[in-house]
């Protein structure tokens, strides 16, 4: 082997095997990505990308009558979507295709990212009892960045109960230290032992 040869195999990345995945593992991928690239303060346009393949192949999956807190939330117009939806729509397919209105310039708020992981991961709580560290990590998180959105005080206990019992202290959270947290929940192994952070409609 010479020299050139082995600097292309080095600069390789690691091989995977193919394997087989359904419907669900998708979308947990996809969802677990979405949070991963929010903590790191990645780019708002994939992280929305992601979220909206998950809460499609998540909505999908439900049986009827499927449920959505965000759809639930939103009126209906006389074409008979939501005003959520036909937003999230818009700005989902914006951000795959190029077919229609091509020089359109659209405007995004970053933060509708937030409540659309939060939905994403209601309809999937509605769908398997896995629990994704990704997920509880974000959901505590939401809770303490949006604490007037839930009026709950249960709510509010398990949150902090959730957080103690990794031995954490409240006053030296940054919005950087949800992506740490994210690992020391994977190796801790606190997931099963604390109870599953709840989730009800948004206020």
């Amino acid at each position: 082997m010479d020299q050139q040869e082995r600097i292309s195999n080095s600069l390789k990345p690691p091989r995977r095997i193919a394997r087989q995945m359904d419907k669900m593992e998708i979308a947990e991928r996809q969802l677990c990505q979405a949070i991963d690239l929010l903590f790191v303060s990645g780019d708002p346009v994939s992280i929305h990308t992601l979220t909206g393949a998950a809460t499609q192949i998540l909505w999908d999956l439900q049986k009827p009558p499927r449920k959505s807190i965000l759809r639930e939330l939103s009126s209906a117009t006389s074409k008979g979507k939501s005003k959520w939806e036909d937003s999230f729509r818009e700005h989902v397919n914006a951000f795959k295709h190029a077919d229609r209105d091509p020089e359109k310039k659209y405007e995004f708020q970053a933060s509708k990212n937030h409540f659309q992981l939060y939905d994403a991961i209601y309809m999937h709580r509605l769908l398997s009892s896995v629990r994704l560290p990704q997920a509880e990590v974000f959901l505590f998180w939401f809770y303490l960045t949006y604490p007037n959105v839930f009026r709950n005080e249960k709510i509010n206990e398990m949150v902090m109960a959730f957080y103690k019992d990794g031995g954490g202290d409240l006053q030296d959270l940054k919005f950087s230290s949800f992506s740490s947290l994210i690992n020391v929940v994977k190796e801790s192994g606190c997931l099963t032992r604390t109870k599953k952070l709840p989730m009800q409609k948004v206020i």
